[in-house]
């Protein structure tokens, strides 16, 4: 993990196309203040060969929300049986309707997947958009780019649009070209947050 975590840089300002997006307008429809993040991580050729962009992207996800620390704040959520941080946005730019037990996507005719073991969370692909992550995280959005110049990225959401905080973790792989031509891959996760400070 310290390797890891060694070898990832910081800094304060995401893309803009992440503030841009369908989820930022979903999370922050008044265009709150924010704070920003990103910390990026370049995977050598060797780490990925074989990998398609959804399953770097569901071993991303499953590195995030099974990893050690997030184990601390994994046992809050399940112990607080969502009622901690609940996730839910009433924008009108969103077809989405929460229920305290399922999400139901516009156009879907069945609830959507709640999770609350770590080890539901698959590292092989992604979990389908309105699925609920320990009652506080949504994935909101998910896009597998068929363009190899063309970043692919999942987009889960937290808090409420309603409540003093809330926020979304873009994660993001994007594949570019090593010192020796080889393929790598650049890993990102951008968040934005909204919070009392921040109005």
């Amino acid at each position: 993990m310290l390797s890891s975590l060694r070898q990832s840089t910081l800094t304060y300002s995401v893309s803009s196309s992440f503030l841009h997006s369908a989820s930022f307008r979903l999370i922050n429809p008044r265009h709150h203040q924010i704070g920003t993040d990103c910390v990026s991580q370049t995977l050598p050729a060797s780490k990925v060969a074989g990998l398609d962009d959804e399953q770097l992207l569901a071993r991303f996800t499953a590195g995030f929300f099974c990893g050690a620390v997030f184990s601390f704040e994994r046992w809050l959520l399940w112990s607080g049986n969502g009622k901690i941080l609940p996730v839910g946005y009433t924008g009108k730019q969103t077809s989405y309707c929460l229920f305290s037990t399922a999400v139901l996507m516009k156009g879907f005719n069945k609830p959507q997947t709640a999770i609350w073991k770590a080890s539901e969370i698959p590292n092989t692909h992604l979990l389908p958009i309105g699925t609920r992550l320990f009652g506080s995280f949504l994935l909101v959005d998910k896009h597998i780019s068929e363009d190899a110049d063309q970043p692919s990225y999942v987009d889960y959401g937290f808090g409420s649009d309603t409540s003093g905080f809330s926020g979304c973790h873009r994660m993001q792989v994007s594949r570019i070209q090593g010192t020796d031509s080889s393929e790598e891959a650049l890993l990102e996760i951008d968040w934005f947050t909204m919070g009392n400070d921040y109005r």
